[in-house]
């Protein structure tokens, strides 16, 4: 599991961009080409795909919040069925909960695992803390290595080594790694991103925001930047294909050695709008941001493209219904195993971000079905695209098709009154020091990973960049 993966930077779906293991596997796996995530913000995401619910119900707003310890996950189903559960790397757990049902939990995370710890705060950063941030995104950019390259070497180190430490062990595997990249800071070896620079792609100016929340979040850097940016972000792709190549290589190694069937998934947590409509990173219900990549390899079949409407939420139901595991959970994913014999044109998938603007609270909500997408905010005019003819979502569809987009609405969760709950979450670090001594000295050891004496090769000029 990937983190800013959008699904647009695939081969398969970009001519600039180059992932070839990727673009293999899509050929031999069950590739759902309309996967959304169910919120475009690492922690809400990531929540809801370990627990097959939306964010709103598990109280996970945006990346300040924890939820329950005695939240069910899908590790904690699998592993009562049996499973060795493992998590390698990142899943932005937040609190004093790193596990969430896996039974084991190997290397660490990138992110600090407690509230409010801020980026001025992150000395072990160096000169890329500022562009973690999606406000800061364009200050520090360019050639070189940066500490999410470095994270996600050690994590796919690490992966390797327990996936082959499984082969001794009789139980069944259910093995997460997750990688940090292609997430910001934008910057990428010399050599990829001349690659991608010298594609000469033609930068149009697409600045169209309908959302006045959204207008807030843009950021007009001009075609040279937005193209450098594009570049980086392919060659981050591309590093992160051959990283997923790495770990499909060592798991199919594994099941072979052991003669036992396996499941390969590829997916990230959302997407990054690097610069269409003048906006980057995520929090945005358009395509670039929320569209995810999704492939499901049953090793020794072959698979196809899918195209019915699927969440990230459905990966959970999907395993539970294939292993034959039972539960009464109440879940707002769905088995996806009914479409691997059948499309459904019926099927959709929700999607959902609150944040504080300006203080005050922006409810967002987003429906797609059959190639429509709708998309609802308090206080805003609703949006209606027909992905199928306008990807880059040019043209508002919604005063004409208001009947439609009513009934695309009523398929959308409750709107949760948590304004309250947001504005907690944002203080929860004032009370840090309740989480007691072991807790502190988890996150001394993230912070200080090394990284501090990272530097740019080359910097580009970016925003707000000398």
């Amino acid at each position: 599991m990937s983190d800013q993966h959008s699904a647009y930077n695939l081969g398969i779906n970009d001519k600039y961009q180059e992932t070839p293991f990727l673009d293999k596997l899509s050929l031999t796996a069950y590739t759902f080409t309309s996967a959304s995530t169910s919120c475009p913000l690492c922690v809400p995401a990531r929540a809801s795909f370990l627990t097959s619910k939306l964010p709103s119900r598990l109280g996970v707003f945006d990346n300040n919040s924890d939820y329950k310890t005695s939240e069910i996950t899908m590790a904690h189903l699998l592993s009562n069925n049996g499973y060795n559960t493992s998590l390698v790397g990142r899943m932005h757990f937040v609190g004093v909960d790193l596990y969430h049902g896996f039974d084991n939990y190997y290397g660490h995370d990138i992110t600090a695992n407690y509230w409010g710890y801020g980026l001025k705060e992150r000395k072990d950063w160096g000169e890329y803390a500022p562009s973690f941030a999606q406000k800061g995104c364009l200050k520090t950019m360019g050639i070189g290595s940066n500490p999410v390259l470095d994270f996600d070497q050690d994590v796919i180190t690490e992966a390797a080594k327990v996936i082959e430490a499984s082969k001794t062990d009789k139980r069944p595997q259910f093995t997460v790694v997750g990688t940090y990249g292609p997430h910001f800071p934008y910057a990428a070896p010399k050599a990829l991103v001349e690659k991608y620079l010298n594609k000469n792609e033609v930068i149009e100016d697409d600045e169209l925001v309908f959302l006045n929340h959204l207008k807030e979040k843009q950021q007009f850097a001009d075609a040279k930047t937005i193209k450098e940016v594009r570049a980086i972000y392919r060659a981050m792709c591309e590093i992160q294909d051959s990283q997923v190549q790495t770990i499909y290589d060592c798991f199919k190694k594994s099941i072979t050695e052991r003669n036992r069937e396996g499941i390969f998934i590829y997916l990230s947590d959302h997407g990054d709008q690097v610069g269409y409509k003048h906006l980057f990173g995520k929090q945005t219900f358009y395509e670039h941001s929320i569209k995810i990549p999704l492939m499901m390899e049953f090793i020794g079949q072959k698979g196809k493209r899918i195209e019915s409407e699927v969440s990230i939420m459905d990966i959970g139901p999907t395993l539970f219904d294939y292993l034959n595991i039972s539960h009464n959970l109440k879940l707002d994913g769905k088995s996806m195993l009914p479409l691997l014999k059948e499309e459904d044109a019926e099927r959709f998938a929700v999607a959902e971000f609150y944040e504080m603007v300006q203080d005050k609270l922006v409810k967002g909500q987003m429906v797609t079905q059959a190639g429509k997408k709708c998309i609802y905010y308090n206080d805003e005019i609703p949006e209606l695209y027909d992905i199928t003819l306008d990807k880059m979502e040019t043209t508002n569809l919604f005063t004409t098709n208001i009947e439609l987009c009513q009934k695309m609405k009523n398929l959308m969760p409750v709107i949760q009154d948590c304004e309250q709950e947001i504005r907690d979450n944002k203080e929860k670090w004032k009370i840090l020091n309740c989480y007691g001594r072991s807790h502190k000295e988890l996150n001394t050891i993230t912070m200080n990973m090394g990284y501090e004496d990272k530097r740019l090769e080359e910097p580009f000029k970016g925003m707000n960049n000398e």
